[in-house]
C-alpha cells in the first residue's frame, strides 16, 4: 500500500485520516498504539444460488444430453433440493452442488431403468419417458 497518498496526523484530541480519493474506497484504520495504517478487506456477502437452473450434465458414458433441464433449486432449512417439476424428480444434499450431483444420478437411473422396460411402463410412466426422450438419448454403440 502506498502510504505517501494518505495524510495522517495526529494531536491530543485524536488521529486524523485523509486518504487520497482511491484510498477512500478502501476501509483503513489505525488501531490503537501503532503508527502502522491497516487495510481491511469488505466481507463479501454470501451470495444465494439461483432459484432454476438449466442442468445438462450427465456422467454415464452410455447417455448424451439433447437439451438442458430446467431444474429448481431450493433450500429447505438444512438441505438443498434440486427438483424438475415436469416429472416430479428430486435431488437432495447439503448444498445446491450436492443436490444437483444427487439429481443427476437420480436421472441417469430413471432413464436407463425406464429404457429396459420401456415396452413394459404404464401410463404415467410412459409419460416420463416420453419427457427423458426430449432431453437425453443413448449414445450409439461404437460397432
Amino acid at each position: 500500500m502506498n502510504t505517501s497518498t494518505i495524510e495522517v496526523s495526529a494531536s491530543d484530541s485524536g488521529i486524523r485520516i485523509v486518504p487520497s480519493k482511491r484510498e477512500s474506497e478502501k476501509a483503513l484504520f489505525l488501531p490503537p498504539d501503532s503508527s502502522e495504517l491497516i487495510f481491511a478487506k469488505k466481507a463479501r456477502t454470501p451470495t444465494q444460488p439461483p432459484k432454476r437452473i438449466k442442468f445438462g450434465m450427465l456422467r454415464d458414458r452410455r447417455l448424451r444430453m439433447l437439451a438442458a433441464i430446467t431444474v429448481e433449486l431450493e433450500r429447505k432449512t438444512e438441505t438443498f433440493v434440486a427438483h424438475w417439476p415436469e416429472i416430479d424428480e428430486f435431488g437432495y444434499g447439503d448444498n445446491a452442488s450436492e443436490a444437483l450431483e444427487d439429481f443427476r444420478k437420480t436421472i441417469e437411473e430413471l432413464y436407463l431403468t425406464l429404457h429396459e422396460r420401456r415396452d413394459q411402463l404404464g401410463t404415467d410412466l410412459q409419460h416420463v419417458w416420453s419427457v427423458l426422450l426430449k432431453h437425453i438419448e443413448m449414445r450409439p454403440t461404437p460397432a
